[in-house]
């Protein structure tokens, strides 16, 4: 059985899991800004609880984003590092997919419809991604993730009137939205669970590529202000 480490530091939580001889194990914690702080000690506990060495753990799943560009290279760092200890594979897992299995998880929105993902960037940029639920045993993507920037956003028709769960956006009620929930707090175990099923498919990489999913015209970068003199 596979021995599996699972991170998700993309989000307000710093949450690790493991899932070691058929049994779940997880340590989460809320320190929005602080997991860089905590993530360490935190992985240690874990598998001291789990009583797995580093060097047993054949696969590494980490929340890959979109999220906080700070939290995700966090846990890409430190996926790779651990892989590279214990040549175990990596899985770059979309936090926006997760996100969506925790709310049809919840019953926070309809499973017979698709629900639209939404994760802020910075200011007034948001990360859009649709999910169906239907007939699968993890969602469809249906509508990958896009940077929307401004007021005046407009989203596909055939989206209008489905829910949305994660940052609400000011546009979200012009646009056509459906109910929306926030709050939602993806846990490790969810992203353990996708890098099951995605290693099991044959989607793990090697240490080197499990690097962070980044949108589209997107950039953590300010470009600099020209001297005035």
């Amino acid at each position: 059985m596979t021995r599996l480490l699972a991170l998700e530091t993309s989000g307000p939580a710093c949450s690790v899991a493991a899932h070691i001889d058929g049994i779940w194990f997880e340590n989460t914690q809320n320190v929005e800004r602080l997991h860089n702080q905590v993530l360490l000690s935190q992985l240690q506990a874990l598998l001291r609880e789990a009583g797995v060495a580093p060097r047993a753990i054949e696969v590494i799943a980490f929340a890959a984003g979109p999220g906080s560009f700070t939290g995700i290279r966090l846990a890409a760092a430190a996926a790779q590092a651990l892989a590279l200890a214990s040549s175990a594979r990596i899985v770059p897992v979309s936090s926006s997919e997760a996100l969506a299995i925790a709310a049809y998880g919840r019953g926070l929105v309809d499973a017979q419809r698709p629900v639209l993902v939404v994760t802020r960037s910075r200011r007034d940029a948001y990360y859009v991604s649709a999910w169906d639920h239907l007939a699968a045993s993890r969602p469809r993507c249906v509508l990958s993730d896009e940077l929307f920037q401004g007021e005046q956003v407009v989203l596909p028709e055939a989206c209008h009137g489905w829910a949305g769960v994660g940052d609400l956006p000011p546009w979200w009620n012009s646009c056509g939205g459906g109910a929306f929930s926030t709050g939602i707090v993806t846990h490790a175990r969810v992203i353990g669970e996708i890098g099951l099923r995605q290693h099991a498919a044959g989607e793990s990489v090697d240490a080197a590529l499990g690097l962070p999913i980044y949108v589209a015209g997107d950039t953590p970068w300010k470009p600099s202000q020209p001297d005035v003199h």
